[in-house]
């Protein structure tokens, strides 16, 4: 991490950041062709251990977020919004094959704490992370959330209260899963389906106690009761898990099933010949 080039190529950093505070929160999309070049540089670095040793280290002195050292031309308007749990990997990161431009919480917002004013967005305090209060309006207005589902610990990023609000926030239709390089067994899968129809968004985790009694508030607010939103929350993940299940499903009797897999593949995922993995997340 303390080699990172500098530049203006994929996955390289400027020197100086340009244009910051011009740009809003929602709007700091990222080309996926830069992403995967960092993730490729550190891909078994802990999300939260390449915020507090790169990201802070890298934009301290200007008290802004990342993405404003991403060279020019690879920032855009996004089209999917990167759900993912910080105790996971950098390269649990992958961006489906479909979108070239996305957003990523630890590019987009700025990870040290500023100034505001006192009862504006972002606390009440003289200093405050403010464009952490922006990031539910910017999975409501990206509209399409991809989950990243790390293969080794599928289920983390639903213990997490940040991915649960997050996925509290998105559209329904707008839900993906990118399930990472699981094994697709019967028996994994119904020990996953169980513990999904027990989730309690009040048992999920964040690694600040302010984070999870806010992220507790909001969402109990959206639905109406800690009831109503875990059953919201069950239902939203058990039909992203059918959605993954049934894309990564391949006949093994079809003549030809290259283009199905290379197509799973390219999502980072793993196929699967199993229809009955199939019905036991779409029942």
């Amino acid at each position: 991490l303390e080699a990172w080039p500098r530049g203006e190529g994929p996955g390289e950093l400027l020197e100086e950041p340009v244009g910051v505070g011009q740009t809003e929160v929602v709007e700091r999309g990222i080309a996926a062709e830069w992403w995967l070049a960092v993730a490729s540089r550190a891909p078994f670095v802990s999300t939260r251990v390449f915020v507090a040793a790169f990201v802070k280290s890298v934009s301290a002195q200007h008290a802004c977020a990342l993405w404003f050292f991403v060279p020019e031309r690879y920032r855009a308007q996004p089209s999917v919004f990167m759900s993912h749990a910080w105790d996971g990997s950098m390269w649990d990161i992958r961006p489906p094959s479909s979108d070239d431009v996305v957003w990523i919480d630890t590019l987009a917002v700025n990870q040290h704490p500023v100034a505001v004013a006192e009862g504006s967005e972002g606390g009440g305090a003289a200093v405050a992370f403010a464009d952490v209060a922006k990031i539910g309006d910017a999975v409501g207005r990206i509209g399409r959330t991809c989950v990243c589902v790390p293969g080794d610990a599928p289920l983390l990023p639903f213990s997490r209260s940040w991915c649960l609000y997050e996925v509290a926030k998105t559209p329904q239709e707008g839900l993906q899963l990118r399930v990472g390089w699981s094994v697709w067994s019967k028996k994994a899968n119904r020990k996953m389906r169980r513990k999904v129809e027990a989730l309690d968004v009040l048992a999920a985790q964040a690694s600040s106690a302010d984070d999870k009694t806010m992220i507790d508030q909001l969402v109990v607010k959206q639905f109406g009761s800690a009831g109503k939103a875990s059953a919201a929350l069950r239902q939203a993940i058990v039909a992203g898990f059918a959605s993954a299940a049934r894309e990564a499903y391949v006949d093994d009797t079809a003549a030809d099933t290259s283009e199905q897999t290379a197509k799973v593949e390219g999502n980072g995922g793993r196929t699967h010949s199993d229809k009955e993995i199939v019905e036991m997340w779409s029942s």
